[in-house]
């Protein structure tokens, strides 16, 4: 599965264990104009990411298996420009692994204004660095 693919600018994989959170969260980023896909292990969400190649990735962490960080990581290996956003019951625990990944991480529960704004505020940054590279 070595593939290195662009993604596409409004293109969003959601990943929670717990479907009603996973649908929920695609339902109001669909809602606000965003190219969805949901994924219910990091197991899936590795394969639907080389699927559909997304720009962003919005995971919760605690999943049985693979955990979030762990998928993304792998899911970074395929899409090295692929953003990340994880959220967590517990940031305390995770904050510093998150963090030395580069991974924003917001906590439990999401309202929808904080969700979109840091999907907002991760696909600008993502659209300017792609731009920056671009022009080199």
């Amino acid at each position: 599965m070595k593939s290195v693919r662009q993604p596409a600018a409004k293109r969003v994989l959601i990943v929670d264990d717990e479907r009603a959170i996973a649908d929920t969260l695609a339902l109001i980023l669909e809602q606000a104009g965003y190219q969805t896909s949901a994924a219910y292990s990091g197991e899936s969400a590795i394969v639907v990411a080389n699927t559909v190649a997304p720009s962003l990735i919005i995971s919760d962490i605690q999943m049985p298996g693979i955990d979030g960080i762990a998928s993304s990581l792998k899911i970074r290996k395929l899409i090295p420009n692929c953003s990340v956003i994880l959220f967590t019951g517990c940031p305390e625990a995770h904050a510093e692994r998150a963090k030395k990944h580069g991974f924003n991480l917001l906590s439990k529960p999401l309202s929808p204004e904080v969700l979109l704004k840091h999907v907002h505020n991760e696909l600008q940054d993502h659209l300017a660095k792609g731009k920056s590279v671009g022009k080199r």
